[in-house]
């Protein structure tokens, strides 16, 4: 059985699923961290996020108003 196959077959207990869901809490807590740690790229974020949300204003949309696909 590939491992793709394995992972879409929507079985939360097989022992890959659970490995691969660690590893994921693994990564999104370690960029979390980063991201804490580093002024540099908070401000970046920031700036970023500003920019998009401007954008946004200038197309008339509210934040939460739109789901983008």
């Amino acid at each position: 059985m590939t491992l793709m196959r394995r992972l879409s077959s929507n079985s939360r207990n097989d022992q890959i699923y659970k490995a691969f869901r660690e590893v994921g809490r693994v990564m999104r807590t370690v960029a979390l961290l980063r991201f804490l740690a580093d002024l540099g790229l908070q401000a970046r974020v920031t700036a970023a996020t500003k920019k998009t949300e401007a954008y946004d204003g200038v197309l008339g949309l509210e934040a939460g108003s739109v789901t983008r696909a």
